[in-house]
């Protein structure tokens, strides 16, 4: 750790991140980084096995911290400010961003990963407290193919209906937020026209979808022992829309998984079974289901003593 001019304390979080994955994950076959975990109920399993398994992405208003786009959409503001990118630019896309979060459904649609597949808070919140549950690996260079596969459509496409990224969370105080964003967007936003004296609306309209993404990922320091990625889908289009589902009252965008990589099972590399519930059930359960689609995955118990 070191001290920073002004007495804030910084964290080297890749040595932080790389610690905790060595301590609080169960050795399940798979490289470190290479896999993150969603954890849920027994039932999800095999809708996430079957053919039309997919990842059913949560609308950034019904997140459990409702504010967190706000948060975001603060620090990505300031980051303008301070890069001193054209004053009419930033005023427009600072009234779109105020815009969006206050009146627009069009803030982005989230599904959330933990890189650790043996955290305790994960256990407890998201799997049943009686029955148990599983935490689910997925391959990273999958779900950022998917992203990429996405961005090259959109490319070729002014009208594709959503954009699509899988991006680490940013955690406000431990990472450097605008060396992130500097990261982000030097991949996607030529530096020369967001500073550049004339403004057009193919810009404003590029940088916003960009920025949508890209705040969505962003958290407070007090989140950063969940290790949270995130899949973020932000519809760009009325015609993304005709996507959604309403399950017990709640909309879901589906990320499509199968109709740009495959099967979603395919990318599915591990299984953790919780240390609470039934835990001979579960395994069975997570075996035979492993037979039924021919799928190879690793199946492994939580060692934690956690018992619900």
């Amino acid at each position: 750790m070191e001290e920073s001019n002004n007495n804030i304390t910084h964290f080297d979080s890749f040595q932080v991140t790389s610690y905790l994955m060595d301590h609080l994950n169960v050795a399940d076959g798979t490289a470190p980084a290479k896999c993150v975990y969603h954890y849920t109920t027994a039932d999800v399993l095999e809708k996430f096995l079957a053919d039309d398994g997919d990842l059913l992405c949560t609308h950034c208003r019904s997140l459990n911290d409702g504010g967190e786009f706000l948060f975001g959409a603060g620090h990505f503001i300031d980051y303008m400010k301070a890069r001193s990118w054209n004053q009419d630019l930033i005023a427009r896309l600072t009234k779109q961003i105020s815009g969006f979060a206050q009146y627009d459904l069009s803030m982005p649609w989230i599904f959330s990963f933990s890189w650790y597949n043996d955290f305790l808070p994960q256990w407890s919140v998201y799997t049943d407290k009686r029955d148990g549950g599983y935490a689910i690996g997925f391959s990273v260079d999958k779900l950022i193919e998917l992203g990429t596969i996405r961005s090259d459509k959109a490319n070729m496409d002014s009208h594709y209906p959503v954009t699509t990224y899988y991006l680490p969370c940013i955690y406000v105080g431990i990472d450097d937020v605008f060396a992130e964003f500097d990261k982000f967007f030097q991949g996607h936003i030529d530096s020369g026209d967001v500073h550049s004296a004339r403004i057009d609306d193919h810009l404003v309209n590029e940088v916003m979808c960009m920025a949508i993404v890209v705040v969505a990922a962003v958290k407070d320091r007090s989140f950063y022992m969940e290790g949270e990625s995130r899949l973020v889908i932000s519809a760009n289009f009325d015609e993304a829309y005709k996507r959604i589902n309403s399950i017990g009252g709640r909309v879901r965008m589906p990320a499509l998984v199968k109709e740009d990589i495959g099967l979603l099972r395919d990318i599915i590399r591990s299984v953790i079974i919780s240390p609470h519930g039934e835990r001979d059930s579960l395994f069975v359960n997570a075996l035979n289901l492993k037979r039924k689609y021919n799928s190879n995955f690793q199946i492994k118990f939580s060692p934690s003593p956690y018992r619900g």
